[in-house]
């Protein structure tokens, strides 16, 4: 009954969730049109191709983008975006909670407390106005760890399945979620080691298995991307890995001890302004240590007043004691350097939490049974401590919160672009100046480019006006784009359209005050001004778009070497997209050595292959490959390739003679690392397969026999 009522008020405090199914979008959480989410139920690749291209680094979260695609066959985005992220977020957080306190006490009151705390402090709250990746592992984690300390004390293998599975969908959501809560399993782990009697050699080796196989199972069905990635050397060293601290000014002590987040308003939330921490969440810190201190008897109330105290200080990030603790661990500590600012440590904070005070509750209900004050002390504390949490709702109830509580519409222009974009067949990206919306259209088939992205980042070289100051940002663009080499640029890159997207307010997707704060109307004067582009009218009101006539094909050849000095001659290659880590491509009447260009960001892992092509055969010979010095970056940071088919045709059957002593040659450009996911994906899908056959085998066996 008591689970009932919370996940009923659950539901009640988040209706714009559960009783409209309008497109949620705000801060980070994206919107998606059909076509592009159907293109999540494909195989995992290790490239994408929206942009100019790159690493995929979401590949963990390929499950969980499989089940989005499936599920957009037939449901539109407003509610797949809630049954796969929303939903979750919130009731798992509720049930595991629950659980969690509920077994740690063994009393239905601490589960309540428990679930309130964990599911409405304000890291949470402020978390699911956008952080839904996050907010959806989260929330599985504590029925993970119910399951995890079931296993290690009642030794059930049901029970490490369980967990098993959990996690692993823990990871899908997000893996630095899961990283950080490794930790917690390896630390309940060590914690247990210490208390068990007569320790010998083979209790240890039992208690280990049992300890490491759920996160055994969790390492092999993500091995798919872990052996791409560590192909490419990104596990440990990648661009986004290797970013500086941020939010040193941001985060301290006395926000981590409050479990309050700095940005947290009662309302609409003010991202990177600090707000003043109300006198009564002082509260929550005095009822998690009393919780803490009038249960030390507990072992596993202690373990978890470890895991609070361990939030605290690295949610704190640099500030006192301690400061030089998260530099130690964001240098040294292999994968810890995905975490350049710590507000994701406050889930430890909120974990531990959540069962200090429910712990202090359940102890004032045990010990407080006389009547008079006892009884009302009792029940005017449990109201107190469940009101400090819970009125973090009120923005839900009121709309003040706004972001992921607002229904958004979607402006007919977005549409009509959509429409004009995808009737073409042909291969093309688009760009968006200053950069695109949450709205604008892309496929595999139609990438779209931030022009602050690639002006101010791999382009940068060409730039004339460096800055790092942002509000420079939009000039530098128009900038660059009256430079002479812009066209050949673009047309390298195969950029198609230049679009100008629309101030929308009311739909949270107004980006021009970051880029100095120009409106439209400065981007479109200057556009219009440009030779080599032509104002297109496709029937929008507001969104304007610009034709580059002249864009290359994204597979094409030339005699020389390709320039952005020089407009050079080229040709068209009948050439076929598999995915977008493999490419077909037939090369005809070849006579003398030529380059073929493939618009993709350079990466040193593009490779060609001359005749039949193999994935297995690519993982197993090295040779298998033309050779890696004909394979160059050009000047427009792109992929080209140096064909001799006097060195490429030596093979037998390679390429077919014509009568006038010219080649045929059919090859395959492919990104190598993709035959490491390959492999790994059969490895991750038996494993995965493995768990859940055996999990309904079990099941299926206990129905027998309680049926019999």
């Amino acid at each position: 009954m008591s689970i009932f009522l919370l996940l009923l008020s659950s539901i009640f405090l988040h209706l714009q969730w559960f009783f409209d199914f309008s497109p949620l979008t705000s801060g980070d959480w994206w919107f998606y049109f059909p076509e592009t989410q159907r293109e999540f139920l494909r195989l995992p690749h290790l490239w994408n191709s929206n942009g100019l291209g790159m690493v995929e680094f979401g590949s963990p979260m390929y499950p969980v983008f499989w089940l989005w695609g499936l599920l957009s066959q037939f449901l539109s985005f407003g509610v797949v975006e809630r049954v796969v992220y929303f939903y979750p977020s919130l009731l798992f957080a509720v049930i595991g909670s629950y659980y969690l306190s509920r077994r740690v006490f063994n009393s239905n009151i601490a589960g309540i407390i428990g679930s309130i705390v964990y599911t409405y402090n304000t890291y949470f709250m402020l978390g699911r106005t956008g952080h839904m990746t996050l907010m959806a592992a989260f929330a599985v984690a504590p029925l993970v760890l119910y399951f995890y300390i079931r296993s290690i004390k009642e030794k059930k293998r049901i029970d490490i399945i369980i967990t098993s599975l959990l996690a692993s969908l823990m990871s899908f959501y997000e893996i630095r979620a899961f990283y950080i809560f490794v930790f917690v399993l390896f630390f309940y782990f060590l914690y247990r080691l210490i208390f068990i009697k007569k320790l010998n050699f083979i209790k240890f080796v039992e208690s280990s298995i049992r300890a490491i196989t759920p996160i055994f199972f969790v390492i092999l069905v993500n091995i798919y991307w872990i052996l791409g990635f560590a192909k490419i050397n990104i596990i440990a060293s990648n661009e986004l890995f290797n970013r500086g601290f941020f939010g040193n000014e941001l985060l301290s002590t006395p926000y981590a001890l409050a479990l309050f987040h700095p940005f947290w308003t009662g309302g609409e939330p003010s991202p990177f302004i600090i707000q003043q921490i109300p006198f009564y969440i002082w509260l929550i810190p005095v009822f998690a240590f009393l919780g803490l201190y009038l249960n030390k008897k507990n072992r596993d109330v202690v373990f978890f007043g470890f895991i609070a105290l361990l939030g605290i200080i690295l949610a704190k990030q640099v500030a006192q004691p301690f400061s030089g603790f998260y530099q130690f661990l964001h240098t040294y500590l292999p994968g810890f350097n995905a975490f350049r600012e710590a507000s994701k440590f406050y889930f430890l904070i909120a974990l531990g939490y959540s069962v200090l005070i429910a712990g202090f509750v359940d102890w004032i209900w045990r010990n407080w049974k006389k009547k008079g004050m006892q009884t009302y002390g009792k029940y005017l504390l449990t109201v107190l401590i469940s009101f400090i949490f819970l009125w973090n709702t009120k923005p839900l109830i009121t709309g003040e919160i706004k972001t992921l509580f607002v229904p958004r519409v979607i402006h007919n222009d977005y549409l009509l672009v959509k429409n004009f974009i995808l009737k073409q067949d042909d291969y093309s990206r688009t760009i968006w100046i200053p950069t695109y919306s949450r709205f604008s259209i892309y496929t595999q088939n139609h990438p779209e480019i931030s022009a602050v992205n690639v002006f101010i980042g791999s382009w940068n070289k060409f730039s004339e006006r460096k800055s790092n100051n942002s509000a420079l940002e939009g000039q530098q663009i128009i900038d660059m784009l009256n430079q002479n080499i812009a066209n050949n640029l673009l047309d390298q890159s195969s950029i198609k359209y230049v679009i100008v997207p629309l101030r929308d307010i009311a739909n949270d997707d107004d980006f021009f005050i970051h880029y100095g704060g120009h409106p439209p109307e400065f981007y479109i004067d200057a556009l219009d001004g440009i030779d080599y582009l032509k104002r297109v009218d496709i029937g929008t009101d507001e969104i304007v778009v610009y034709e580059n006539a002249d864009y290359r094909p994204h597979i094409y050849f030339t005699k020389i070497q390709e320039q952005t000095s020089k407009n050079i001659p080229y040709s068209e290659v009948r050439h076929e997209m598999v995915n977008p880590t493999e490419y077909r491509v037939r090369l005809e009447n070849v006579s003398e050595s030529l380059y073929l260009n493939f618009s993709e960001s350079f990466h040193p892992q593009w490779k060609t292959r001359a005749g039949e092509f193999s994935w297995w055969d690519a993982l197993i010979n090295k040779d298998y490959f033309l050779p890696d010095d004909a394979h160059f970056k050009n000047d427009a940071q792109l992929n080209s390739f140096r064909i001799d088919p006097g060195q490429v045709c030596k093979v037998d059957k390679v390429c077919k003679v014509n009568s006038d002593g010219s080649f045929d040659i059919e090859a395959t450009i492919y990104f190598r690392p993709q035959s490491y996911m390959y492999l790994g994906l059969i490895i991750s899908g038996t494993t995965l397969a493995g768990i859940v056959s055996y999990l309904i085998i079990t099941l299926v066996r206990r129905y027998r026999r309680k049926s019999s």
